[in-house]
C-alpha cells in the first residue's frame, strides 16, 4: 500500500504534465549537455535517503547524531541514542516550482490534441520537473548503555523530466524522463568505545534499484513500437531493476560540556541545561563497495534502451557539531564538509551549514546554507504524529549544468520521534 501511494504521487504529476500529447514517441539519444543524464556519461545516484532534520539544516549531519538520522550520514552517530525510536510511517513529498507551474498549465490541455500538446511543450523549453516521493520506516533500539541497532526500510520514487529545444528541423522541442525507483533496507550497529567521548558504527545496506531514462521528440511516431504518453505514459519508465549491497562507517569525536561545567555533587544529571551539551566532530566513510547498478538508457548508433552501468562513489565526509540544551530548548549548530575525496568536486561545493532550535518535543525551527544555496524547515509533533516542511535550493544532479532550482517538501510519520 506504501509503495503504491508513494509511486502515485510522482506518476499523478506525471500523468498532468503529459496530458493532452497525441504524438508517439521515441528513444532519441541525440540530446544536448542539458540532458545528459539521458547519456552513457551517468553515475549512480547515492543509495542514503534524505531525512527532513538534516534537509532543514542545509544537508549538515555527519556529527550530530542523537537520531534515526544518523543511519544515513554517519551511523556512529546513532550511538548517542539513549530512548527506542521507533516510526511506522514516514511519507515525504518533495517538488521544484517549475513542477507546479507546469502541472497548473497541462491540466487545461484539451486531451488527444496533438498540436496543442506541442505548442504547450515548445513553449517550455529549458523548464525542468522534479518530483520525489519516498517513505521510510525505522527501529533504533539502544542496549546496555554502550550499544544501538537500527533497522530501516525505505522507499523512494523518483521523476525528472526536462524539455530542450530540439535538434532536427521537424522537432521544435525534445522531451527527456527518468524515474529512479529504489527499494532499500538497513542494518546499523553503533558502539560506544570509550565513555562518552568517541563513537564507531558501520550500516550495511541493501537495495533493489530501477533506474530508466527515456526521451521523445515532436516527430517521433513510427518508433518505441508507437507507445504514446497520453495512452500508456508508464510503459517507457518500465524495466528491469538492479540488486546490490553496500557499507558505510563512521565515528564520532565528542567532547562533553561537563568536563567544562562540572554539576555540582549533589545533583543528578539532566539531560537538560548547558552541562548536557558537547561538541562533535566526525568522519563518515559512505558506499565503500563502489556499488554498482545497471540502468536502461539510450543505445546512440541504434536509438534503443540498453543496459548501462553507473558506480555509486565512496565519498568521505567530516563533519563539526555543537549542541547546546537550554530548559526548554536545545540548539544545534553543525558544519560539513562533503564529498573530501572526490577531486572532481570543487572546494567551494562541498560544504553545508545549519542551525537547529528544538522545544522539547513540541516544536523544530531549522535553517542551512551550502553550495547550493539556502534551506529551510520546521517540525511539529502531536502525541505520535510528527509534520515537517522544507523549503530549499538544489541543483538536480540528473541533469548536467542545472542551475539552481527552489524546492519545497512536506511530509508525516507516525512513530515515537526524537526530539
Amino acid at each position: 500500500m506504501l509503495n503504491s501511494l508513494t509511486r502515485g504521487l510522482g506518476i499523478a504529476l506525471l500523468g498532468v504534465v503529459f496530458l493532452g500529447t497525441g504524438v508517439a514517441n521515441a528513444q532519441d539519444p541525440t540530446l544536448t549537455e542539458r540532458t545528459d543524464f539521458l547519456t552513457g556519461n551517468f553515475r549512480a545516484a547515492p543509495i542514503n535517503p534524505r531525512t527532513p532534520r538534516a534537509l532543514g539544516m542545509g544537508n549538515a549531519f555527519v556529527a550530530v547524531g542523537g537520531s534515526y538520522d544518523s543511519m544515513f550520514y554517519n551511523p556512529a552517530g546513532l550511538a548517542a541514542i539513549r530512548d527506542w525510536q521507533f516510526s511506522i510511517l514516514g511519507l515525504r513529498a518533495e517538488a521544484n516550482t517549475d513542477s507546479f507551474t507546469f502541472a497548473m498549465d497541462a491540466k487545461d490541455l484539451s486531451g488527444g490534441d496533438a498540436n496543442e500538446a506541442n505548442t504547450f511543450f515548445a513553449g517550455r523549453v529549458g523548464e525542468a520537473v522534479y518530483v520525489n516521493a519516498d517513505n521510510v520506516t525505522h527501529f533504533v533500539m539502544p542496549y546496555r548503555k554502550n550499544w544501538a541497532f537500527g533497522f530501516a526500510y525505505s522507499y523512494s520514487y523518483r521523476f525528472d523530466g526536462v524539455v530542450q529545444p530540439g535538434i532536427t528541423a521537424g522537432d521544435r522541442y525534445i522531451v527527456g524522463l527518468r524515474k529512479l525507483e529504489d527499494h532499500a533496507g538497513y542494518l546499523t550497529v553503533a558502539r560506544r568505545i570509550w565513555g562518552e567521548y568517541l563513537d564507531m558504527g558501520v550500516n550495511l545496506k541493501f537495495i533493489s534499484r530501477s533506474d530508466i531514462r527515456t526521451a521523445e521528440s515532436e516527430s517521433s511516431v513510427t518508433a518505441n513500437n508507437g507507445v504514446s504518453y497520453t495512452n500508456d505514459f508508464v510503459k517507457p519508465l518500465k524495466g528491469p531493476g538492479d540488486f546490490a549491497a553496500g557499507a558505510d562507517a563512521g565515528l564520532v569525536m565528542r567532547l562533553p560540556f561537563s568536563l567544562l561545567i562540572p554539576a555540582p555533587e549533589d545533583e543528578d544529571p539532566s539531560p537538560w541545561g548547558i552541562s548536557a551539551g558537547y561538541i562533535a566532530s566526525g568522519f563518515t566513510f559512505q558506499d565503500i563497495a563502489r556499488t554498482a547498478f545497471k540502468a536502461q538508457q539510450p543505445d546512440v548508433a541504434n536509438g534503443i534502451l540498453v543496459a548501462g552501468s553507473g558506480d555509486v562513489p565512496m565519498t568521505v565526509d567530516w563533519g563539526l557539531a555543537v549542541a547546546v540544551p537550554f530548559e526548554v530548548a536545545r540548539l544545534t549548530f553543525a558544519v560539513d564538509v562533503r564529498d573530501i575525496n572526490r577531486d572532481e568536486i570543487p572546494l567551494g561545493h562541498k560544504y553545508s551549514v545549519g542551525l537547529e532550535l528544538a522545544f522539547r518535543y513540541v516544536l523544530s525551527l531549522r535553517g542551512g546554507i551550502n553550495a547550493n544555496g539556502y534551506a529551510a524547515g520546521i517540525e511539529t509533533r502531536f502525541g505520535a504524529v510528527r509534520l515537517n516542511g522544507e523549503i530549499l535550493q538544489e541543483r538536480n544532479t540528473s541533469i548536467a549544468n542545472n542551475l539552481k532550482e527552489t524546492r519545497v517538501s512536506a511530509g508525516m510519520s507516525l512513530g515515537w520521534p526524537y526530539l
